[in-house]
């Protein structure tokens, strides 16, 4: 015989009292935020719809730099910067095609930003670099973080909010907690 006891729609505790009801309303994880993805045609400019996906934490690769130390900006900014993708199918491009005999498969550049900045920003660095041979190697160099992190230029909103004058919002993060001023 166990200690609780199902009673109707609730369970009953061992001095039979029902157990408190959770609140059913969806909670947001507070690690969890949007990445934004968009690519542009280097040919006709297209740009297609941006798609957004979830993450709970970022994963930063430090640059390789000669001289001077590494900073956590130097790791955002790589990884918000556009790559390069080759033979992709244009919609516009395929438009236009069809008016001259221009193939529709060109390159494309995607930028990778943060569409929704999570409520706790958790950055993973990665420190393991694979040799020629195979073999791992962990880096130990130094990154620098700032006393206060301006996120705009890794934002979305960075491009929108840029053409707006005077409406800017800035994304702070400050001590581990995210707010808007």
């Amino acid at each position: 015989m166990g200690t609780y006891q199902s009673f109707e729609n609730g369970i009953l505790t061992r001095t039979r009292q029902s157990l408190p009801k959770l609140p059913q309303h969806r909670t947001s994880l507070p690690c969890r935020g949007l990445l934004a993805s968009q690519m542009t045609c280097k040919q006709c400019s297209y740009k297609f719809p941006v798609k957004y996906e979830t993450f709970d934490s970022l994963s930063l690769t430090i640059p390789s730099q000669l001289w001077g130390g590494n900073s956590l900006d130097a790791c955002l900014q790589q990884f918000v910067m556009p790559e390069y993708l080759q033979n992709v199918d244009c919609e516009n491009c395929a438009k236009l095609a069809t008016m001259t005999a221009d193939a529709t498969k060109n390159t494309f550049t995607r930028t990778l930003t943060i569409g929704k900045m999570p409520a706790l920003l958790c950055l993973h660095l990665q420190r393991t670099v694979w040799l020629n041979s195979g073999t791992p190697l962990k880096r130990h160099d130094l990154v620098e973080f700032p006393e206060l992190l301006h996120m705009d230029r890794y934002s979305l909103r960075r491009q929108t909010s840029s053409r707006r004058a005077g409406l800017q919002r800035s994304k702070l993060l400050l001590g581990g907690s995210a707010g808007e001023r």
